[in-house]
């Protein structure tokens, strides 16, 4: 896939939960994933950049941590490591930053695997937002009119597992915001 980068500024601390991804236009019953292998080891990105694949556009914004204030001045890092349990060699880093993720068609479910090594966690769906200490802390309740399922697997030094995003009404979309401070995502999906 080809990646562009684009710097854009964002002024608000509204603006929570940074990388967007969006689905390619294939049915819902299609499923579009992205594992990062695309990208080189190492790439950074900030608060307020944007990416784009053939699939997918992704931007990263400000995170709040577990005090209330906000921070931008995290970073998304590609690393070569398999914390979250995906598939491939690489997987995205978040530290004090978050990923907002949108569907080029709307999305009905989405689902991601993530490790959590430490901090708290930013986590949205469809605007709704909430700063929780475990991810796993989310499991069976509703957010954005969504049902948010956490499995937790097994994982090097904190909680590693899979989220699921289940949309309750059949036109809803799940839009995805995740973050954190030693927080790990790969195959992120949308379905």
């Amino acid at each position: 896939m080809n990646i562009t980068k684009y710097l854009k500024a964002l002024g608000s601390a509204a603006a929570i939960a940074g990388l967007q991804w969006a689905a390619s236009a294939a049915p819902v019953s299609a499923q579009v994933c992205y594992d990062f292998e695309d990208l080189p080891v190492g790439t950074s990105y900030e608060v307020g950049d944007v990416v784009t694949t053939p699939d997918t556009t992704t931007t990263l914004n400000q995170f709040q941590w577990s005090n209330g204030l906000w921070t931008d001045e995290g970073v998304a890092t590609v690393v070569p490591s398999n914390n979250a349990l995906g598939s491939g060699s690489q997987e995205l880093n978040l530290n004090n930053i978050n990923m907002r993720v949108f569907g080029h068609v709307p999305p009905g479910e989405v689902r991601f695997r993530y490790a959590d090594l430490g901090g708290n966690v930013n986590f949205g769906v469809n605007g709704d937002f909430v700063n929780v200490g475990n991810l796993s802390a989310l499991d069976g309740t509703v957010q954005g009119g969504c049902l948010i399922e956490v499995v937790w697997l097994s994982g090097p030094g904190g909680e590693s597992g899979r989220v699921r995003v289940s949309p309750l009404n059949v036109q809803a979309a799940a839009v995805v915001a995740v973050g954190g401070q030693e927080f790990y995502v790969d195959d992120f999906c949308h379905q």
